[in-house]
């Protein structure tokens, strides 16, 4: 299968995912803290390691590796919700880890301090946007990728 039909499958299955799993949890409207650490607890058990603001960044590891995080600091109200998975350490021992952002961002614009969080290298998902400006699903959307992610490894995950 080429990249291009990899793509359109992986955008499929994470739509299906974001429609028939979590929409019915966490809706697809406004998400807070307090939800998207229940909801992923419940998804995801002990491989999300919670919910935080962009100047509280947990260090993930092998058991606990998907977090989400806001764009706000925890003395600001909050803006909007991206992921971070860590990857598995490899061969070569590299420990990075990718950001999905609904909008397409690359992680240094929106999170300067990310590359000081001791996740290793930073990868961002395709600059492909998921959510329109108008959209406030971005908590659900995080989820969703991050169970992607978990179901379907990192290089599917990356196509979204």
């Amino acid at each position: 299968m080429n990249k291009k039909d990899r793509e359109k499958l992986s955008h499929s299955e994470y739509n299906k995912i974001l429609k028939t799993i979590v929409y019915p949890i966490a809706g697809n409207k406004s998400t807070y803290l307090q939800d998207l650490n229940g909801i992923g607890k419940k998804l995801l058990g002990v491989k999300f390691r919670g919910v935080y603001p962009s100047d509280k960044i947990p260090k993930l590891n092998d058991l606990s590796p998907y977090c989400i995080l806001n764009l706000d600091t925890s003395k600001q109200s909050g803006s909007h919700w991206v992921a971070l998975a860590k990857l598995k350490d490899s061969k070569n021992n590299s420990r990075n880890s990718i950001l999905y952002d609904s909008f397409g961002r690359d992680n240094k614009q929106i999170i300067p301090a990310l590359r000081y969080s001791g996740n290793g290298r930073i990868l961002n998902d395709t600059k492909d946007r998921e959510q329109e400006v108008s959209e406030t699903d971005c908590g659900a959307r995080c989820l969703a990728w991050l169970i992607f992610f978990d179901k379907y490894g990192a290089e599917n995950a990356l196509l979204i």
